[in-house]
């Protein structure tokens, strides 16, 4: 090719240099024998955008499209989750999570594993352009060494190897690396990729978990700027700003977390009334205070949308200086809320709610295992406890599960399913590496913070609903009475009698007679699968498995951005 077009040997470096770079950026193809030519770029006539979802077995390379906007076409119109099978002939150069342009094939009926479509005119989708890639790490085990170098993924989403463009000098083969895709023009080519980062050999300890984050992309710094902002923010409430709220700074306010909890969302306070009722007020840190949007704060919370909790570390939304400081209700110190404070009658029936911004200043922080072993204390063993302080707290403790076991036996009586299962805990030394499993009960002091939470949501979700601005709430779609009538099979086949699972009533029995049985985790799992998955929506839906006509997420805004949105709303 130099000789061809006349490059002189003075710049033949730079020549196949700039041949590298085209074909990094996918404007030249590069095949056996370093020959050259260009990309297949085709046509069709009626194109839909969305994202494919590659098969998880590699074998199969089969896929699912879906649609970006699934009600401009007609295709979708019927279907309960818009989508179109694509064969592995069809899927062309596209890696999962790309976004596509495909065209409508009509053929056979696809053969493929969940795919319930018998009509052999049903269309299926061919990607005809890859319309941006992705993005995201591959990591998988480096093989090879020089030009044979490849990488080749865990994830069975994405092809078996990758050819490697550039290699790290502190690689050695059978380390577990990360990659960052490179190209792939055709598909009679391996895909490309550079090597980025060496994480170390794969039984070393903490390098599974760190699979884990590179994977999924998580972040595991904050920008500069993000906590430059951090920075700035006081962690002493000024006394301008108590001034302007609700000061419930002398009443009995607790929290009650994990052990191992630091970002303290939620706080609680329960007063029983003369007339037999009672004053619940749930305290949520008032993140919307000091993360406002348009700030980086903000831009980064939103792009995070979540906190994520690992066996050896949390991923936090927000910076330290928030998460686990000026945000984090902890004891004794002032900090800021919105309240939620719900009256109920002497049967648990909500009454009235109103909703303030407020300052606490937590009297008590509880672990789930030391609320528990207050609240089963008897009168005797309450009235011995010395301190006058822990004494008060702990009749606290014992009044508040008063008005929690009420609400729960009217949620479940109102329909709720009961799916509360045991939680495993892996217990990690200092090397990272497993030591024990523990397993957390979900006793009353759980299900305490749950009842007043699921009360708070569902009020803050009454109330949006009926204001003229929008908001989001966490739906819970009615299940598939096909995939219900499944499950039922599956709980019949460890000797249950089961009635109509599309009725709710039936199910709560089947749910209440494997209680406490060996096989109530794995029907429980089952059942799980066959319901759909909640979602959020800016569409009060109501939510199937709490049965609640009413219900958003209000109650985490240190690690949730939804709730973060409904505070500002």
């Amino acid at each position: 090719m130099a000789r061809d077009l006349c490059v002189p040997s003075s710049q033949r470096a730079a020549f196949r240099a700039a041949l590298s770079e085209l074909e990094s950026r996918g404007e030249l193809v590069r095949g056996k024998k370093a020959r050259y030519w260009l990309p297949d770029n085709r046509n069709a006539g009626d194109l839909i955008r969305g994202r494919i979802q590659m098969s998880n077995d590699r074998k199969r390379r089969s896929a699912l499209f879906l649609p970006e906007h699934p009600d401009g076409h007609s295709v979708f119109r019927n279907m309960d989750r818009p989508r179109l099978f694509v064969p592995a002939r069809f899927t062309s150069t596209a890696l999962d999570g790309d976004t596509v342009d495909v065209e409508l094939q009509y053929g056979a009926s696809p053969r493929h594993r969940g795919w319930q479509h018998d009509d052999p005119g049903y269309p299926q989708a061919r990607v005809v352009e890859v319309v941006e890639r992705s993005g995201r790490p591959i990591v998988g085990i480096y093989h090879g060494k020089g030009v044979r170098a490849t990488v080749a993924p865990e994830e069975g989403r994405l092809p078996g190897s990758f050819r490697l463009m550039s290699i790290l000098p502190q690689a050695k083969p059978g380390d577990i690396v990360v990659a960052s895709f490179a190209g792939w023009n055709e598909v009679h080519l391996p895909p490309m990729a550079k090597m980025v980062k060496v994480l170390g050999r794969e039984d070393a300890p903490g390098v599974d978990i760190l699979k884990v984050i590179h994977r999924h992309g998580l972040p595991l710094e904050f920008p500069d700027v993000v906590l430059s902002e951090a920075e700035m923010i006081d962690e002493v409430v000024p006394e301008e700003e108590i001034s302007r709220r609700e000061d419930w700074r002398e009443r009995q306010v607790f929290t009650i977390d994990p052990e191992d909890a630091k970002d303290f969302d939620d706080a609680i306070c329960v007063t029983e009334k003369r007339d037999g009722g009672w004053e619940l007020a749930v305290h949520i840190a008032d993140v919307s205070h000091y993360v406002k949007p348009g700030s980086a704060l903000d831009a980064e919370a939103k792009k995070r949308g979540n906190s994520v909790y690992l066996a050896d570390r949390v991923i936090p939304m927000l910076p330290e200086r928030l998460s686990n400081g000026v945000c984090s209700l902890k004891p004794h110190v002032e900090r800021l809320t919105h309240a939620a404070i719900l009256d109920f009658d002497a049967r648990g029936k909500l009454t009235a709610s109103r909703f303030v911004s407020a300052v606490i200043r937590s009297r008590h922080r509880y672990t789930y295992e030391q609320a528990y072993e207050q609240m089963m204390l008897n009168d005797e063993e309450v009235e011995s406890i010395s301190d006058e302080n822990e004494r008060s707290l702990t009749l606290h403790l014992k009044q508040a599960w008063g008005l929690a076991s009420m609400l729960r036996r009217r949620r479940f009586k109102n329909g709720a399913l009961d799916l509360d299962m045991t939680e495993i805990r892996v217990v990690l030394d200092e090397k990272g590496r497993a030591v024990d499993v523990k397993k957390s009960v979900y006793d009353e002091s759980h299900q305490l913070i749950e009842e007043f939470m699921l009360a708070a949501n569902e009020a803050v979700a009454f109330v949006t609903k009926n204001a003229p601005a929008p908001s989001i709430y966490r739906v819970h779609d009615d299940p598939d009475p096909g995939k219900l009538e499944e499950f039922a099979d599956l709980a019949r086949s460890f000797g249950h009698r089961v009635g109509d699972v599309t009725h709710r009533p039936e199910l709560q029995n089947l749910l209440s007679g494997i209680r406490g049985s060996v096989e109530e985790h794995s029907v429980k799992v089952s059942l799980l699968r066959s319901l759909r998955r909640a979602e959020y929506s800016t569409d009060p839906t109501g939510h199937y498995g709490l049965a609640k006509s009413n219900y958003t997420h209000f109650t985490s805004p240190i690690r949730r951005y939804a709730d973060l949105v409904v505070h500002r709303v």
